[in-house]
């Protein structure tokens, strides 16, 4: 139950209270098992399973935001300046969010994948880290190959303003390059 409220209150963006709860399913598992003579097993299994709709969301929200501030601000602003102080601030927010997910996803490496004892979850848990993963990268290439370039008004980096892509994605920031 506090793992299950754990989860939803650290989707939902209250980090406080998830803190709280995964705190109070820990001191519960330690009560019970200190009291009665039953022995809790895969707690990490139960804590994967809670925690990682969560993390995949949250990833998906920065690659989400982090596409739609470069899409917005390479498609306007082709004859006015961008908002280059609220472009860096998002960017910040998107990297260091991917970061602190893929962190928590990665927790599990250690914790389920570490231990040595293959049960049915170890794939589920290599492929759901493998998803954040990659979801963490793709963040990252919008960030660095995106947003730095139209926020240093630079050059993309891949294709620049001659591929078709970046014309068709990046009007306003291809526009005001000869």
């Amino acid at each position: 139950l506090w793992l299950r409220l754990a989860a939803a209150a650290d989707t939902v963006g209250e980090s406080y209270l998830a803190g709280l709860y995964w705190n109070a399913a820990a001191q519960t598992r330690c009560m019970v098992e200190a009291m009665t003579p039953y022995n809790f097993q895969l707690f990490a299994h139960a804590k994967w399973e809670a925690a990682i709709p969560g993390i995949v969301l949250e990833m998906l929200r920065a690659l989400l935001l982090s596409c739609v501030c470069a899409l917005y601000c390479g498609t306007n602003f082709a004859n006015h300046t961008r908002p280059v102080a609220l472009m860096c601030i998002i960017s910040t927010v998107c990297f260091v969010r991917s970061i602190s997910a893929w962190g928590e996803a990665l927790q599990f490496v250690c914790s389920i994948l570490g231990v040595g004892n293959s049960t049915h979850r170890h794939n589920w848990v290599a492929e759901s880290i493998a998803l954040v993963t990659f979801l963490f990268i793709l963040v990252n290439l919008v960030i660095w190959l995106y947003l730095l370039p139209l926020m240093m008004d630079w050059s993309f980096p891949i294709g620049d303003c001659v591929a078709e892509y970046n014309k068709y994605l990046m009007p306003g920031a291809c526009h005001r390059r000869p």
